[in-house]
């Protein structure tokens, strides 16, 4: 991974920007964004206690004390390990060189929300960031719900 780690915070870079991804197709061997936006996600799931939605972050964004860079995300949350209090959900992103790599893992805490359609999104655009690069100011995810859930996942 390529990141640079100061005051606590770890920026991660090296990820594709744009395009979308099946959950399913994970792995060094991917062909890309393109040709696996086919794959079934929604077939993956049923299989399976994990959710994912896709995401685009369009400004550098904290999550759980990573800095991700801005580019698309898949967001997966994995009920099992939440039950035994274990890292729950965990963001990925597509490195040309490896393929799929994990960039965040963390606990989440569970929110009663109305059932969402499609992923959201929670952000305090107000936060400041201690890079590599000095003090500026970043996003920070508060929360995400992913589609078709009635919980919102605060991130710590």
């Amino acid at each position: 991974m390529n990141a640079h780690h100061a005051f606590g915070l770890a920026l991660v870079t090296g990820c594709l920007v744009g395009g979308t991804v099946g959950v399913a197709e994970i792995g060094a061997n991917s062909p890309g964004w393109a040709s696996l936006r086919r794959v079934s996600v929604a077939a993956y799931e049923a299989q399976s206690p994990h959710r994912s939605g896709f995401i685009n972050l369009a400004y550098p964004t904290e999550v759980a004390g990573i800095i991700l860079s801005p580019g698309q995300y898949v967001i997966v949350h994995n009920d099992a390990r939440m039950a035994a209090g274990l890292a729950c959900s965990t963001f990925y992103c597509l490195d040309p060189l490896i393929g799929w790599k994990a960039v965040v893992s963390f606990h989440c805490k569970p929110v009663l929300r109305p059932v969402a359609d499609t992923t959201k999104l929670t952000f305090d655009t107000g936060a400041i960031g201690h890079g590599y690069e000095g003090v500026r100011r970043i996003a920070h995810l508060v929360e995400y719900q992913l589609p078709g859930e009635a919980e919102g996942h605060a991130v710590p």
